[in-house]
This record gives C-alpha cells, structure tokens and sequence, in this order.
C-alpha cells in the first residue's frame, strides 16, 4: 500500500496543453453520447420542478418549502428557477444545461483522479468512462436529475478543495471546502455520503498521514459539525414529506434493496440492457471475481496505487447507501448511480493502468488495455443510442398528451374555476405530475383535479363529461387522450 503512484511528469505548457486536449476529449465524447437526448420533452417529474419554478418566480421564498417539491433542495430550485426566466418552457436549454453540468464533473474528476494519482493517464481513463457511462443516463439527460448533477459537481469540488488545503495548508482552500460543503447540503439529501468520503481522502492522502494520531483529524471537525446540524433540520423536516408520509418511499431496509444496490452496482461494470434480469445475480458474482483477480493482478506492479484504488471502491459503495434504505429502492438505487460512477471509474482506470504497467509485454499490453478501453466507450455509446430511442418514445408520449389537452383547452372544456378535470387511469404521468402540469401550462388549481381514477374497462362506457366535470382516458394502444 506504500508503494510509490505511477507518476507522470511534464513542462507546464506541456501539461496545460494536455489539459486542453482532455477537455475537448471529454466535450466531443459527451456531445456524441447525449446529443441524441437533446431537445426531448418534459417527463414525470420535470412538471413539478416547473411547478416550484412557476411559484418561486413570484414568491421565491417557495424554494425552501416543501409545499410542492417533497424535498429540501432549494440550490437545485434556485438553478432551476434561473432556467425558467431563461428558457420557459423549452426543454431544449434545460438539457443542454444538464450536459454543461457532466461535462464540468467530469473535468472535475479528471483532476480529481491525477491529483491522487499523480498520473494524468488515469485522470483520462477515469472521466472518459464516467463520461459515457450508460449505467447514470438518467443522471445526465432527465431533467430533474438537475440537484444530483450539482451536488456531484460541489462535492468533487469539496474534495479537491480538502485536498489541496492537506498540501498546501492555506486556508483558502479550507473554506473553500467549508463553502462547498453547505452548497452541497442545499443541492441533494445524498450529500451525507461526502462526510464519510472527505474522511476517507484524509486517511489515504494527507501528506502527514505519518502520524496515527486522531488530532490529525481535527481539521474536519468543521465539515462534521455541518453535517450534524444538517441531518439535525434535514430529518425531522423531510419526515413532513407526502412521499415519505404516504409511503412510497418510506424507510426500510430489506433483502431487495440489497441486491438492488449490488444490482445497480454491478450495471457500473455491465451495462443492465444488456443482461436478462435472471442472469444478474451470477454475473455479479462473476464481476466480484473478475475484481479481485484483476486487483491480484496489478498488484504485482511495483507501482500499483493500492490508495487510489481503495478510495475508489469504498466511494462505489458508500454512494449507493443512501438509496438502499427504500422500500422502493429496486427504483431508487438505479437512480442514484451517478455519484457512485465517480468511484467505479476512478477504480476502473487505477486497475487499467496498473495493468498496462505491468513487466510481461508493455506494448502489447497497453495496446490489449487500449483496445479494452476503447471497446468499453464503444458498448456504452451504443447502449446509449437504444436508450435515445426508448427515451424518446417515453418523452413523447407526455408530449402528445400534452398537445391533447392544448386541443381541449382551446375549446374551453377546462371550463371555469368550478369545473372538476377527472383522468382515468392508465395515463402516463403520475397524479402529481398530471397537477403540475395543468398549474403550469393551463393555471388549473391542484383542487380542481382528480387522476389516476381507477375504473373498470367494463364501467368506462357509462362515464361521460358533463358541464361540471371533464373526464379524460389514456387509450395506451392508440396513444391518445380520450374524453369520455
């Protein structure tokens, strides 16, 4: 664990010019990746996020309540408010917003894997794969992924910040961590995991970790005080969340959501579209041992960075904590992959190099670690381009409802302040989606409407609209909007 990093050093004009070929590496790949997803239409939970935008524009105290977003997240309202007077109600700019944020996050973790690497190869290697890792889509291209792509962005700064405080001890770096860190409370409830992570880049890369002394530590008291004091306000507030309260999703930790988090987990090494639902837990076993082997491997480096590599997997893990304690977490922790990805991708690329470094062949091993690498950007870019397609189809289908209800609007059914909207089940948003929506674009107070109406295929045809009342079904195999 010792053992010296596989450095690479270089003149300064050298190494800013290499800097700038990473970027436009990086833009160029992210463009060929997700441009596809650009322009796409609002989904699910985008209709809320406009909700809270439409209202934080008149009243922007809204951004700390809870009345309508279920959850404290008022950096990510207040970015997204900033969107709204920017773009209204185009999705396009929302998008292209999100693809900004990636692209700076990954440019983060490429100075975040060569600075504890001391080698700009696995910086590369690292953001290349985060980049176009299919496993975090909805990270990168769903529109209310917005928060986690900015905390994702505050915490590789936080960390970057701590760690140039530890070489240099100026502290301008350290309240710059400070800073971070509450920028990061106010972006995502999953920010708990960088207390454990800043812990972490202590322990393996403090210069003076010398010294097993605990007063070592005493740096980070300040970043764990905030912490504390945030779940303090955060826990009892998020426990008045509809969400939590009506229990979809409620607390609770059970064999599911295990295996869903090692699911998800494994998705970081295999793309899931790839693999049959039965075939996965084997194959997470099989990624286990290729793992291990692969670790056992580089080892026998006399440079492997055991520290890179240690951190890297622990962040892997810790990442996925916070979505395992759902009931649903079978839907949770395949949302919460992005943060994770930072850590499979900076211990994908610590195990590619160590590899590559290895006394058996050199060239032909780094052009066999090239042409793995290269494979990898290949499948996911092709998983990504079917999700383009699937996305697309999902997206759409939000777009035609939409355009429905423009028709009926213009013909005033919506009618006056009194009159009841009903949507029968089966369309496709859910009930808080479907109320935001119609605030948004239609100014229809949340009391005036009812969806998600359960009624039986054989019952329909005794439903009809009324001067009081408009009821509206989804015929899923003609995908329109029906009125009844």
């Amino acid at each position: 664990m010792n053992s010296p990093p596989l450095t690479t050093h270089h003149s300064p004009l050298t190494e800013a010019l290499c800097h700038r070929l990473t970027y436009a590496a990086i833009l160029l790949l992210i463009i060929l990746a997700y441009s596809p997803f650009l322009g796409n239409y609002f989904v699910q939970d985008d209709f809320t996020w406009l909700e809270v935008a439409v209202w934080s524009s008149r009243d922007i105290t809204r951004i700390f309540t809870l009345h309508i977003a279920h959850f404290f997240m008022p950096l990510g309202h207040l970015v997204f408010l900033i969107e709204y007077r920017l773009f209204g109600l185009d999705p396009f700019g929302y998008s292209l917003v999100n693809l900004a944020l990636h692209a700076l996050n990954c440019v983060l973790l490429f100075h975040l894997a060569r600075r504890i690497t001391q080698n700009d190869s696995v910086g590369l290697i690292a953001a290349i794969l985060f980049a176009c890792n299919s496993s975090h889509f909805h990270g990168v291209v769903w529109i209310s992924a917005l928060p986690r792509l900015i905390l994702t962005a505050l915490m590789l700064a936080a960390l970057l910040a701590f760690d140039s405080y530890l070489r240099t001890r100026h502290r301008t770096w350290y309240a710059l961590s400070l800073l971070f860190c509450v920028g990061a409370m106010l972006s995502k409830e999953q920010c708990v995991v960088l207390a454990p992570l800043l812990l972490l880049h202590q322990a393996l890369f403090d210069p003076s970790r010398e010294g097993t002394s605990w007063r070592r530590y005493r740096c980070l008291v300040p970043h764990l005080a905030l912490f504390a004091a945030y779940l303090a306000v955060e826990v009892p507030l998020q426990q008045h969340s509809r969400l939590l309260t009506e229990g979809r999703y409620a607390p609770g930790l059970d064999l599911r959501a295990v295996l869903s988090a090692l699911t998800a987990l494994g998705g970081l090494f295999v793309p899931r579209e790839l693999v049959p639902p039965a075939i996965m837990p084997p194959l997470l076993l099989l990624i286990a041992v290729a793992v291990l082997v692969t670790v056992a491997l580089a080892a026998r480096s006399p440079q492997f960075p055991a520290r890179p590599a240690i951190y890297g997997l622990i962040w892997a893990f810790v990442g996925l904590i916070p979505g395992s304690f759902f009931k649903q977490a079978q839907i949770v922790a395949h949302r919460l992959t992005y943060i994770p990805a930072v850590g499979h991708a900076i211990l994908f690329a610590v195990l590619v190099m160590a590899i590559a470094a290895l006394k058996l062949s050199r060239p032909l091993v780094r052009g066999l670690v090239a042409l793995f690498v290269l494979g990898m950007v290949v499948v996911n870019l092709l998983v990504l381009d079917d999700m383009a397609t699937s996305w697309r189809a999902r997206c759409e289908q939000t777009h035609m409802m939409k355009a429905a209800l423009d028709f009926y609007h213009a013909r005033g059914l919506f009618g006056g302040p009194e009159k009841r909207l009903t949507f029968l089940a089966g369309a496709p948003a859910y009930s808080d989606h479907l109320v935001s929506l119609l605030c948004v674009f239609y100014g229809v107070a949340p009391a005036r409407v009812e969806s998600n109406v359960f009624v039986p295929k054989n019952a329909q045809a005794n439903l009809t609209s009324s001067p009081d009342r408009l009821i509206l079904w989804w015929n899923s195999a003609t995908q329109t909007l029906v009125k009844l």
